[in-house]
C-alpha cells in the first residue's frame, strides 16, 4: 500500500453535529461525523471523495446493531478492504505512534509493569505493546479531551466500563493496561514512560482517576494515559523504546521435569 499520510491537512467543512451513539463504550463512543472527518487524515485518508465514502459507511452501519463499529481501522476495512486492509492501516498507526513518541531524557517519567502472553520476539516485531484497535495520536487527544470534561464519578465509571471490555480481540479497544508492581502469569515487561499527571503540570488538581501526558497542553501530547489507583491505561500503547527488558529472558516459571517412570523411586542426583 503506497498511501501517504498527511497529518497536517486542515479540517474539512460540512461537519454534522449529531453524535453517533454507541451501545458499547469504546474509542468511537460519541464520535460525530464532523470529528471523524477531522480524524481520518491521521489514519491516512486524505482524499475528499474517500473521506465521504468512509463517513457514509460510518453513518449507515451505525443504524444497525449487528454492524457495530468499534475502531477506525475496522471502519476503513469495511469501507474498502482492498484500499484499507486493516493490518496495514494499524501498522502505519503503530509506526507513527512510535516515531512521534519522545525520548525519555529530560522528562518526568513513571515506571510500570505489563504482564503479557506475547513473547519478546513478537513484541519486537510489533514495535511494542499495543491494543487491538489502535488509535492515532490525534484520536487519542480527542479521547483525552472528552475525558477532561467529565466529573470524578463519570471518569471512574467510564474507565471501569472501558477496561471491563477487554475480554477478547473483538472488543477492539486501543489501550494497554499496566500496573505499578510486577505481576505473575506471563512475560513481565518493565516500561518507563514520559508522563505527567493532571495537577503536576499546571493543570487543576483532581481526585480519583487522572489523565497523564508526556506534554501539556493536550495539543502537544504524543503519549497519553489514564491512572486508576495502581493501574495505568496507556491509550497510545507502549512503543518498544520504552520497554526496558525487551531482550531479557521471559519471567515464566519453568515447567516441571517429567520422570520416565513416575512410580519408580529415583536415586539421589539422578537426572532421569
Amino acid at each position: 500500500m503506497t498511501r501517504m499520510v498527511n497529518r497536517s491537512r486542515p479540517p474539512v467543512g460540512r461537519q454534522p453535529e449529531a453524535a453517533v451513539q454507541r451501545a458499547v463504550a469504546g474509542a468511537l463512543e460519541g464520535l460525530t461525523e464532523g470529528q471523524l472527518r477531522e480524524l481520518l487524515p491521521s489514519y491516512g485518508v486524505t482524499d475528499d471523495g474517500e473521506i465521504d465514502k468512509v463517513v457514509e459507511k460510518f453513518r449507515n452501519d451505525a443504524k444497525h446493531q449487528h454492524l457495530q463499529i468499534r475502531s477506525i481501522p475496522q471502519l476503513l476495512e469495511r469501507t474498502s478492504r482492498s484500499t484499507y486492509p486493516r493490518s496495514e492501516v494499524e501498522e502505519e498507526v503503530k509506526e507513527d505512534l512510535s516515531g512521534r513518541a519522545p525520548a525519555l531524557q529530560g522528562r518526568r517519567t513513571v515506571t510500570l509493569h505489563r504482564v503479557d502472553n506475547r513473547d519478546p520476539e513478537t513484541v519486537r516485531k510489533a514495535g511494542g505493546l499495543f491494543g487491538w484497535g489502535v488509535v492515532t495520536i490525534e484520536h487519542a487527544r480527542l479521547i483525552a479531551a472528552n475525558w477532561q470534561k467529565m466529573g470524578r464519578r463519570q471518569r471512574l465509571d467510564w474507565s471501569r466500563n472501558w477496561k471491563a471490555q477487554t475480554a477478547s480481540k473483538s472488543d477492539d479497544l486501543p489501550y494497554v493496561a499496566t500496573g505499578t508492581e510486577a505481576q505473575k502469569g506471563g512475560y513481565d515487561y518493565t516500561v518507563t514512560l514520559p508522563l505527567q499527571w493532571e495537577g503536576e503540570a499546571g493543570t487543576e488538581p483532581v481526585s480519583g482517576p487522572q489523565l497523564g501526558a508526556d506534554a501539556w497542553p493536550l495539543s502537544r501530547a504524543t503519549v497519553l494515559a489514564i491512572k486508576l489507583d495502581d493501574e495505568v491505561i496507556l491509550i497510545t500503547g507502549i512503543p518498544a523504546k520504552y520497554i526496558k527488558n525487551l531482550n531479557a529472558p521471559p519471567a515464566v516459571p519453568p515447567k516441571p521435569t517429567r520422570l520416565k517412570n513416575p512410580g519408580t523411586p529415583q536415586n539421589p542426583g539422578s537426572h532421569g
